[in-house]
């Protein structure tokens, strides 16, 4: 299992020979990342969960066609 200090120290160390727009990017994630852990921790998802479940049979058939081949037009990049 690894520690949180070598965790960090990997990343920190992947860093170092990427291009300041590569810099960029990984701050973009890591600001998403933050919003991501703070809406967690105070429930906001609470709130959407709530209204997903509100919805009437219209609008979830809708919100489903939204997801139609979604995994076939927006595949996951490794």
């Amino acid at each position: 299992m690894e520690s949180t200090e070598k965790l960090q120290n990997d990343i920190f160390q992947g860093l170092q020979p990427l291009s300041f727009s590569a810099l960029k990017e990984v701050k973009l994630f890591i600001d998403f990342i933050k919003i991501r852990e703070n809406a967690f921790s105070h429930g906001v998802y609470a709130d959407i969960d709530q209204e997903l479940k509100s919805m009437n049979a219209h609008e979830a058939n809708h919100l489903e066609q939204e997801f139609v081949n979604y995994q076939e037009m927006y595949p996951r990049e490794s």
